[in-house]
Parts: C-alpha cells; structure tokens; sequence
C-alpha cells in the first residue's frame, strides 16, 4: 500500500516497540463505523479509533436509538435521532479538551454528532467515506514518548509535516509537565 495515491503517513516503529497510545479517532480515513437499523439505515457512525469504553458507549446509543424508533412513522424516527446526537453534541461542546492533542480529538467528535444529526437514517448504501471524514492525505501518529525512528510513506505537504512535528513536540512537553506534576492524564488510552 506505500507509495499508492490513496496511502497516507505514519511513524516508523520497531517490531519489539512497546504499545502506545492512540488519540481517540486517529485514523479516521482508515476506520468508519456505522451502526444501523437491521435495513441498513444510519443510527450512529464514528471515524478512527475508540477505545473499548466508546465503542461500547457509542453501540448502546445505537441500540437506544433503534428500540425507540421501531415501530415508529419514519418522520417521528428521523426527529429523535436527529435529537439524540444534538444532545450528544452540545455534551461534546461542554467538555473541556486540553491542548494541541485535545483539541483533535474534540474536532473528531464534533464532526462525528454532526455527521449523524445530518445523515440521520441515511441508507448506508449510500454511504461515502469522504462524506465523513474528508478527502484530504492523512497522517496516522502515536508517541510513546521518545523520538519516532522516521516516517512510513509519503507525507505530500512538506506544511502537514512541520505541523505534525510541532504536535509531537507539544504532546513531549505535556507529557514531560504531567509526569513533573504526576496527574494521570485523560486524553490518551493504551492500546
């Protein structure tokens, strides 16, 4: 897959490297998750990955979702879903996202709630990736705190890089200033 237009970037690791963490909704492009009615219409989606506490979250919405709309006139089903994820976006908007990392994963929530609100019970036939997440080259990046050993693949935009490499610069400091102060942190999840 290197080298193809479709393929995106990521840091090299060794084989015997140690698990990192992983941002919620990295690798958008990668992984979309649609959950729907047994006729294939649109509950509930999220893009990259989710720890196993979110996917469960997001699957109860689902299941939520689909017993209180069955049943029901296609029109009274459409409001309350469409309902359900504005409340689970003004949620998203009440929460407090720390830095450069937290303020990624906000926009991937954020743009997952608005996604669903705006697809709501759309057959997922018609489904279409960059409907989701966009079209743009991605980059794909976990830290375990030391110095990746370079990059996989091509990172087209020479700008994406040096904002990529400003971001891990952060997320060192960060990580450097939490253990000094010793708060567990709440952003990232071990995989």
């Amino acid at each position: 897959m290197e080298g193809e237009a479709t393929a995106g970037s990521s840091f090299a690791h060794e084989p015997d490297s140690n698990p990192v963490t992983c941002l919620r909704g990295n690798g958008e492009h990668n992984v979309q998750m649609l959950m729907t009615t047994a006729d294939g219409k649109l509950l509930n989606a999220i893009a990259g990955y989710a720890s196993e506490k979110v996917l469960l979250e997001e699957l109860a919405l689902a299941l939520d979702l689909d017993a209180k709309i069955n049943g029901k006139k296609l029109r009274l089903q459409r409001r309350l879903v469409v309902a359900a994820h504005k409340k689970r976006l003004a949620d998203v908007q009440q929460m407090e996202f720390e830095g450069v990392l937290g303020q990624l994963t906000e926009g991937r929530l954020v743009a997952d709630r608005k996604y669903c609100r705006d697809h709501a019970l759309m057959d997922s036939r018609c489904f279409r990736t960059g409907d989701m997440v966009g079209n743009a080259a991605t980059f794909f990046g976990s830290s375990n705190g030391n110095a990746p050993k370079g990059r996989i693949g091509k990172i087209r935009d020479e700008i994406h890089g040096k904002f990529l490499d400003e971001l891990l610069k952060r997320d060192r400091q960060r990580r450097k200033r939490a253990k000094m102060n010793k708060k567990p942190r709440t952003d990232l999840v071990e995989i």
